[in-house]
C-alpha cells in the first residue's frame, strides 16, 4: 500500500482476546516509524486510538512531514491483567518533485 504525502491515514483496530471472542482495552496506543530526511533519519510518532463503540478503535496521523519511504507502525492494546494485544505493519509514502519536501 501507498500513502501521497501530506495525505490523513486512519486507522482503525479491533482486539480479540485468548478465545478469539472480540474484547476492549484500557488504552489503545498507535506507533509509528516514518522517513524524516532524504539522509535515512526517522522520528517516532504515537497516537491515542479513541475508542468509537462496537469494539473499535480509530485514530489518524497526518503524513505531511514524512519523506518518501517506509512508514511502520504498531497498534497496542493494553487491558489490566491481561496480556497485551498488538498488529504491527508497513506502508510506503510516496512524492514526486511537485510534492515539495517538508518545511
Amino acid at each position: 500500500m501507498a500513502i501521497v504525502r501530506g495525505a490523513t491515514v486512519f486507522f482503525v483496530a479491533k482486539f480479540r482476546d485468548e478465545n478469539d471472542a472480540l474484547t476492549t482495552v484500557d488504552t489503545a496506543t498507535l506507533y509509528i516509524q516514518y522517513p524524516a530526511s532524504a539522509d535515512g533519519d526517522t522520528e517516532d510518532a504515537e497516537v491515542t486510538l479513541d475508542y468509537l463503540g462496537s469494539f473499535i478503535y480509530g485514530g489518524e496521523w497526518e503524513s505531511e512531514d514524512a519523506f518518501p519511504g517506509r512508514v511502520r507502525w504498531s497498534v497496542r492494546g493494553d487491558k489490566t491483567g491481561v496480556r497485551k494485544y498488538a498488529e504491527d505493519g508497513s506502508f510506503k509514502i510516496e512524492a514526486n518533485a511537485a510534492n515539495p519536501d517538508p518545511e
